[in-house]
């Protein structure tokens, strides 16, 4: 079981990720660009109410998110805004064997699963990814992330300011704002659970 104590803040937006942000991301932003972009598909659990945890199967591994604070509402740069929040990560590293998914996917709470493309930049200790997301029913979303491992020499201050130099190269007046920053178990609520028939989805038996 690998843990891991993390500093992260995230922006959701609706359908495909814009041209120019892409050419932004894979151009322009500091740091190094890693190639190439990931693609897989990730399990979410319902965690009805609960937008402290966050529950997932990622290529048959489970991973397991407890927010331990909410650190405040942060400004980056001079048009973003973001809640930066500290989170408690256990990957539990040997695949989950086909009768446990099967047994976590059955009963009254959905699993939805979520196609991701994802490209990632480094930048002195803080991971930076921009992800288009699909959901099972062809809905599109993307998102823009900020996660760093909180040390005693890499703290928020750290984060705040490595975050703010890549919102300083961004090529548009407008940047992120509050009332789309999220993690995923809010944005999961919000959006995707809420949808979801009453009584559901079994997604992981059929797998």
């Amino acid at each position: 079981m690998e843990t891991l104590l993390t500093l992260e803040v995230r922006w959701f937006e609706s359908g495909k990720i814009p041209k120019s942000i892409e050419e932004w991301f894979t151009q322009t932003c500091p740091g190094e660009l890693s190639s190439p972009p990931e693609e897989r598909e990730d399990y979410y659990f319902y965690t009805p109410g609960c937008e402290c945890l966050n529950l997932k199967l990622r290529q048959g591994k489970l991973e397991l998110k407890w927010r331990q604070s909410e650190l405040g509402i942060n400004s980056f740069g001079k048009a973003w805004q973001g809640r930066i929040e500290r989170w408690l990560k256990w990957s539990y590293q040997e695949s989950i064997p086909a009768h446990l998914i099967q047994a976590l996917g059955t009963g009254d709470q959905p699993v939805v699963p979520i196609e991701k493309k994802r490209t990632q930049r480094h930048h002195q200790g803080v991971e930076c990814e921009l992800t288009q997301l699909k959901l099972d029913d062809d809905k599109f979303w993307w998102s823009l992330g900020f996660e760093m491992e909180e040390t005693e020499t890499h703290s928020k201050t750290h984060f705040e300011q490595i975050v703010s130099q890549f919102t300083d190269s961004y090529p548009q007046k407008t940047g992120f704002n509050l009332e789309h920053s999220h993690a995923y178990p809010s944005w999961l609520l919000e959006q995707v659970f809420e949808d979801q028939p009453e009584g559901g989805s079994n997604f992981l038996a059929s797998k």
